[in-house]
């Protein structure tokens, strides 16, 4: 069969993921954010809401949640207290392997099992 060593029958798994994250995986990226890039703004968009108007740093992370300061708004804080209420998200700044101003979905961890 020449001509079709490259092809596959089934997608690459990356290719069809490539938008989307884990609440895990988000989690790591607001602790990577507090800890390497403070300054980098973040913005959700939770689930049953429309998408916050301004850009947020995040300050503290926990097991469940997250801390940040609005940006617009000096020394105000707000929390997001269960990050599987988070349905996307956008960075202001490109960091690390994400995008700026590029909508990431977030999936629940037991959901992208399914995938697999």
């Amino acid at each position: 069969m020449t001509g079709f060593s490259n092809y596959s029958v089934y997608p690459r798994l990356e290719e069809e993921t490539k938008g989307f994250v884990t609440t895990s995986e988000l989690r790591n990226l607001l602790r990577e954010l507090c800890q390497k890039s403070p300054g980098t703004g973040i913005r959700f968009r939770l689930l049953g809401k429309m998408w916050n108007e301004s850009f947020a740093h995040v300050r503290i992370v926990t097991d469940h949640g997250v801390v940040f300061e609005i940006s617009s708004v000096q020394n105000q804080l707000a929390s997001i207290s269960d990050l599987t209420n988070v349905i996307q998200f956008e960075l202001e700044n490109s960091f690390e392997h994400y995008k700026p101003h590029f909508h990431y979905s977030v999936l629940p961890n037991d959901l992208i099992g399914s995938f697999l």
